[in-house]
């Protein structure tokens, strides 16, 4: 069991290191900066539904999708979070922006918080937070407007909240996590995965009786699991179903293991590396790291750490399974693996620290491996960083889009109260880069009456409405923007 002394210990290394710390926390605010300034944040479908249903919310106080139906596909905390822009100077996207800055700094503020606990090397320590700020999944979830952000700050609040409370067994820290547990079902779906993460936590760590950890256990997921019931229930009587495509597939089991351990190897090796020696590199580390929680079991950080890889082991473990039943069509990337990417950190990191205490004299050659090492995510992410200041971070935010003649006329629109297009995500963004309130409507939607502007995007996706009832405004290669006679 971790004791005072070795919070004490913690509190002292923190200290001790903290204007390096803080130094390296600020470094990793211009790296966010330098990746987002030019261009601002990346956009996907799922971002354009975020910001539609923040920008519902400031102006009728409803959860909208970009087409104007309930926001119910996904959870509600993130798209309130950003309606706190209305009580800024800022726009929608300039505040969505700020935002993730500075989530991006907290996180890794909290990752040095967690790295001090396990490292007293001062160099891993210093190593791991570099690696942590420069590393491409890391900047990847922070510059696109998506849910992580919020969420990985929630989950690295709650897991020193679940290890302060099986360590001193306060109840402020038992309502703290049920509360923080809920809110990151609040802010993403997969928060139910952490939920169970820390139900089997508190089962196998809470130092008592079977009859007590049962107990626990019961009094955690009685209100966490009732306010997702609730959730869902209300999705249900608005949407009318909660689950998209659900069915058993043993066969997709296979292929999400192959992702996950695709995308876990390509986070400390170069994917042109092949996938069979990332995964025996991988196999080898497993091997080690098994070995040492046997012969380290009583250290006196051994409960933190043993909560951090219970935690890693039960997310890809719940994950895989649940995505055998529950389909969705995006594959296990870095978006969906972000949440653990500290955990694997740490674990990766203690276990190079506890092979420089063995192995005193090779010293030397694991540091320089180590820095050569580092070199990878370092190069990997300014390589992404220049990308994304060339062409745009992606998804509907790409130069080539916003800054062309069709994107300018889009964002200088000023007197329309309707638009109707053919792509209601690229013109909403465009709309709302303009600082434009205008109603975006699919253009083969019922409500289309003929009355306002049309927006359409390519060269035949219009072709059913005939030129002779068209008034042109704009038109070249990319699309044309015209209202009916």
């Amino acid at each position: 069991m971790d004791t005072l002394s070795n919070h004490i210990d913690h509190l002292s290394q923190f200290r001790k290191n903290f204007i390096p710390i803080l130094i390296l926390t600020l470094l990793s605010a211009i790296v966010y900066t330098s990746a987002v300034y030019n261009n601002g944040l990346g956009i996907t479908d799922d971002s354009v539904n975020y910001l539609h249903a923040a920008s519902s919310f400031i102006k009728q106080y409803k959860l909208l999708k970009v087409d104007n139906t309930p926001f119910t596909e996904w959870p509600p905390l993130y798209p309130l979070l950003l309606s706190l822009a209305k009580y800024t100077p800022l726009s929608l996207i300039t505040f969505t922006s700020v935002f993730h800055g500075i989530l991006f700094t907290l996180n890794t503020f909290l990752a040095f918080y967690l790295f001090s606990y396990f490292l007293k090397n001062r160099l891993l320590l210093y190593a791991a937070g570099i690696t942590w700020a420069f590393s491409t999944p890391t900047l990847l979830t922070h510059v696109f407007v998506w849910s992580e952000p919020a969420f990985i700050s929630l989950l690295l609040l709650s897991l020193i909240i679940l290890f302060k409370y099986l360590n001193q067994q306060q109840p402020r820290y038992f309502i703290w996590l049920v509360v923080i547990s809920i809110l990151l079902y609040l802010q993403r779906k997969s928060g139910l995965l952490f939920i169970l993460s820390h139900a089997s936590i508190l089962f196998l760590l809470y130092p008592s009786s079977i009859y007590k950890k049962i107990k626990i256990v019961t009094i955690y997921l009685v209100p966490t699991i009732g306010c997702i019931i609730i959730w869902n229930l209300i999705r249900l009587s608005i949407a009318g179903k909660v689950f998209g495509v659900a069915y058993w597939d043993p066969l997709q089991l296979k292929n999400t293991i192959y992702e996950t351990l695709n995308t876990l190897s390509s986070w400390w090796l170069p994917d042109e590396i092949p996938l069979a020696i990332r995964l025996t590199a991988i196999g080898l580390a497993t091997g080690i790291l098994i070995y040492y929680l046997y012969i380290r079991r009583k250290e006196k950080n051994g409960l933190f750490l043993k909560i951090i890889i219970l935690t890693f082991f039960n997310y890809l473990l719940l994950l895989n399974l649940l995505l055998t039943y529950v389909h969705i069509n995006d594959p296990v990337d870095d978006r969906i693996l972000s949440p653990v990417y500290i955990p694997a950190f740490i674990i990766i990191f203690v276990l190079i620290e506890k092979l420089v205490d063995q192995l005193p004299k090779l010293k030397p050659l694991i540091y320089a491996t180590l820095i050569a090492w580092l070199l990878y995510p370092v190069i990997r992410t300014s390589y992404h960083i220049m990308h994304w200041n060339e062409v745009g971070p992606g998804g509907y935010n790409l130069i080539a889009t916003t800054e062309s003649a069709l994107g300018r006329q889009i964002q200088e629109l000023k007197n329309a109260e309707v638009i109707y297009t053919n792509h209601i995500y690229q013109a909403y963004y465009l709309i709302l880069k303009g600082n434009n309130d205008i109603e975006i409507i699919n253009i083969n939607s019922s409500a289309n009456n003929k009355s306002g502007l049309y927006v359409c995007f390519g060269q035949t996706n219009c072709s059913d409405i005939a030129e002779r009832d068209k008034i042109i405004i704009y038109k070249d290669n990319q699309g044309e923007i015209f209202k009916l006679k």
